[in-house]
């Protein structure tokens, strides 16, 4: 199992609004099921980010890069303030 922290730019997120992460592992490899939350990186309280609409796409490969397996996730900020955020990932090979 590998667990990553802090992975990605911090990103704003305003309050009721939505972001799509894409995400991969290595060279784009297929590891099955993985999780995924947002790494809180502000001291705010009662400002929830809910995860949702969890996916996978195979991308053709372009140029030098060659085709993977790629995860998506849906971040939503249910809270009544921006919230600064990345994301936290794991895998369960």
């Amino acid at each position: 199992m590998a667990l990553f922290r802090n992975v990605g730019a911090p990103t704003t997120l305003a309050a009721g609004k939505a972001v799509t992460w894409e995400y991969s592992w290595g060279t784009g490899q297929d590891v099955g099921v993985t999780m995924v939350t947002p790494n809180l990186l502000e001291p705010s309280i009662n400002i929830p980010l809910i995860c949702s609409d969890f996916g996978v796409v195979l991308r053709q490969g372009q140029g030098e890069n060659p085709p993977g397996t790629n995860y998506f996730v849906t971040i939503r900020n249910t809270g009544e303030f921006p919230m600064m955020h990345n994301l936290n990932l794991g895998d369960l090979l």
